[in-house]
């Protein structure tokens, strides 16, 4: 079992100097563990590349949608209100509240 964030997930879903060592990974344990929001990430990350002209409109609404299928076969840990809220509001969540997230997860 592993933590997989946008960095991990992204050249699952597009070809980038990381996409053969992430897709053995993945191969070897295919259950993903995300964050709640890492779909938000992965979006982030491949408009990103759209801006910088490194992906076009048509070639980038693919991947995104890969992405989103790939977070929607993950398990995630659901936030706690607080941090959803501190997130959604641009803050970061606090790292007492991350780790007691972690803990959370691997007891199951």
């Amino acid at each position: 079992m592993k933590f997989w964030d946008a960095s991990a997930i992204v050249p699952l879903v597009l070809t980038e100097p990381t996409t053969k060592a992430v897709q053995t990974l993945a191969e070897k344990d295919p259950t993903l563990i995300v964050w709640w929001a890492t779909e938000v990430e992965c979006a982030s990350a491949i408009a990103r590349l759209e801006r910088d002209d490194a992906l076009d409109d048509a070639t980038a609404i693919p991947p995104i949608e890969a992405a989103r299928a790939d977070v929607a076969r993950s398990r995630s840990e659901r936030p706690s209100p607080r941090s959803r809220r501190a997130v959604l509001a641009g803050a970061s969540p606090s790292l007492r509240e991350c780790a007691s997230a972690r803990r959370r997860l691997y007891r199951r």
